[in-house]
């Protein structure tokens, strides 16, 4: 799914988030679902599209909303998967300016969860 996802959106260069939610799944309530709906660039049909990515089984949130930088814009984000799972950093660092990216550990805006998959809105 990660190879679709990054096939279809790339980076989410310059994509908008428009909001999120996080909320607990399943009868236990022990997994979290947490959806992020942005608006990005589809690079396959060059159309701007709204894109819900449901994050399953999260293991980690963190989010914080900082006055000195836009935190609804992305300029690239760093989608990896490893061995504990797939880790989405919308703020990753960027390490050469070539497009390669690390995570970023005081990222404002990072998941790491289990699986992931996406829906087209619109």
């Amino acid at each position: 799914m990660i190879a679709k996802i990054k096939n279809l959106y790339g980076s989410f260069g310059d994509a908008i988030v428009e909001r999120i939610e996080y909320v607990p799944i399943g009868s236990n309530t022990s997994g979290k679902l947490l959806s992020v709906y942005l608006k990005c660039l589809n690079w396959k049909t060059e159309e701007w599209e709204k894109v819900k990515l449901n994050f399953i089984d999260v293991t980690h949130f963190q989010y914080s909303d900082c006055k000195v930088i836009q935190s609804a814009v992305v300029f690239e984000a760093m989608i990896m998967q490893n061995e504990r799972g797939i880790v989405v950093d919308f703020f990753p660092v960027q390490v050469d300016g070539l497009g390669k990216l690390e995570e970023d550990p005081m990222s404002s805006f990072l998941i790491r969860c289990k699986s992931i998959s996406y829906e087209v809105l619109a």
